[in-house]
């Protein structure tokens, strides 16, 4: 199918062409949060050799994986609705996102409505089911303030959405491992990669450890030395009630 005005393809995914991609992590800060530089496996590596007397020093050249970037983390949203919606999904929010510039991706409606897209590539995103599930679209904030916004933007064109058809519902048993935000059901986040180097061997950098770990993607919201929900965030967990899924 073709691909929609204001977007490219990249694998599997429609990418908004022209928004403000994030170009620093969202990293802990005590108990609050800051704006800051994730390091490359190559600037570990030179700063443990520096720890151990090497006279080696970092080079500053950082390896560049997904989309050409740095290595980038935070705070990321799913929106997902039931299979059959999608194409109603991205009338809905497709133009909102593209007016506040915000950088995002969706799948293909078709192929996320189609049960058996992909099975093996989506047997690594749902084991259970092999679908995509629930991640219709994926959205990167700049930090946890936009990511409010963005929600507060969301939540009334997803309610519209529903009162113009009785079809257009959240996806079944929301999004695994996610923490959902507000109470439409249908956007969730979680801490994780972007995009570089950690993402694209499926990690994230554990600022503690200093080195890459798991991003435990469908299991946990976020990593061990994510102690909670940043404080902007708190009021739309809580709005989620009983619908949040567990974890």
């Amino acid at each position: 199918m073709p691909v929609p005005k204001g977007y490219m393809k990249f694998g599997p995914w429609w990418i908004v062409n022209n928004a403000l991609q994030p170009i620093e992590s969202v990293l802990p800060d005590g108990f609050g949060w800051k704006l800051g530089k994730v390091p490359s496996s190559a600037e570990l590596r030179a700063e443990r050799l520096q720890a151990q007397g090497a006279m080696k020093k970092p080079s500053g050249r950082r390896r560049r994986g997904h989309h050409g970037a740095k290595c980038v983390q935070g705070w990321k949203l799913h929106v997902g609705v039931a299979p059959g919606c999608a194409k109603d999904l991205f009338d809905a929010i497709s133009p909102k996102l593209i007016e506040i510039k915000a950088f995002h991706k969706f799948l293909p409606f078709e192929d996320y409505d189609r049960i058996d897209y992909g099975k093996e590539f989506m047997k690594m995103l749902d084991k259970d089911s092999g679908t995509p599930a629930g991640k219709a679209c994926v959205i990167y904030p700049q930090d946890p303030d936009a990511l409010v916004r963005i929600v507060r933007e969301l939540e009334s064109l997803l309610r519209s959405a529903e009162r113009q058809s009785d079809d257009f519902k959240p996806y079944p048993g929301g999004v695994k491992g996610d923490i959902q935000l507000g109470d439409t059901g249908y956007i969730y986040t979680r801490y994780g990669s972007f995009w570089g180097e950690y993402a694209d061997k499926f990690q994230i950098y554990d600022p503690e450890s200093k080195k890459g770990i798991t991003d435990l993607r469908f299991e946990r919201p976020f990593p061990n030395f994510v102690k909670g929900v940043p404080d902007g965030m708190q009021q739309l967990k809580a709005e989620a009630g009983r619908l949040a899924p567990t974890y």
